[in-house]
């Protein structure tokens, strides 16, 4: 099958599935970033009824249904408490959402980060499964390719203090990811050097 027939069969297939349902979005954020979302969603016939989100509406976010911002119900919550909130919802929510959608038909739509296969009684469609974090792992993944026999860059991984002791034996670097440990989003927080 060549690039154009996939594209043309996944679209096909998105539609079939998506045409006449509605969503409730569950978000870390609701606001320009989820108008690209909100307009795939449209484009295969599906309607947003509803959004569940740690914050927003913010700047630009699209028109959709009613929301439930947990900054403005549940206070503010950073990532990590909100997916913890999201694997035990208060009853406000539920009570909410069951009133918009009583048969409990419309489809949970997560990000890759939603840690839960359902939300108050509805499938979650793009959760994060718990045994993807084995693989996610870059010290796994590795092993993986290389049992594959897929090339990869020189690397390593280390300790914050190691890095400039153990980057001079990779050689020449062209470039630089690094990655630190903390509580609500990284970057900035003194975990990356």
């Amino acid at each position: 099958m060549n690039p154009t027939e996939l594209t043309e069969t996944v679209t096909r297939a998105l539609r079939r599935f998506w045409a006449g349902r509605r969503a409730v979005l569950l978000l870390d954020d609701f606001d320009h970033r989820a108008r690209s979302l909100v307009d795939e969603l449209r484009v295969c016939g599906a309607e947003v009824g509803a959004v569940v989100a740690r914050t927003g509406p913010g700047p630009g976010a699209p028109r959709v249904g009613p929301g439930w911002y947990c900054s403005d119900s549940e206070g503010e919550l950073t990532r990590p408490e909100f997916e913890a909130w999201l694997r035990d919802p208060s009853a406000g929510v539920r009570d909410w959402l069951d009133g918009l959608d009583p048969a409990r038909a419309w489809v949970a739509l997560g990000t890759p980060r939603t840690g839960v296969a359902e939300f108050c009684g509805r499938p979650v469609h793009g959760w994060r499964r718990p045994e993807w974090a084995a693989v996610e792992d870059k010290t796994t993944i590795d092993r993986m390719w290389e049992a594959a026999g897929v090339a990869s860059p020189p690397h390593f991984v280390a300790a914050v203090d190691e890095l400039s002791r153990v980057a001079s034996g990779v050689g020449r670097v062209a470039g630089m990811v690094g990655a630190g440990g903390s509580a609500g989003v990284a970057g900035g927080l003194g975990t990356d050097r």
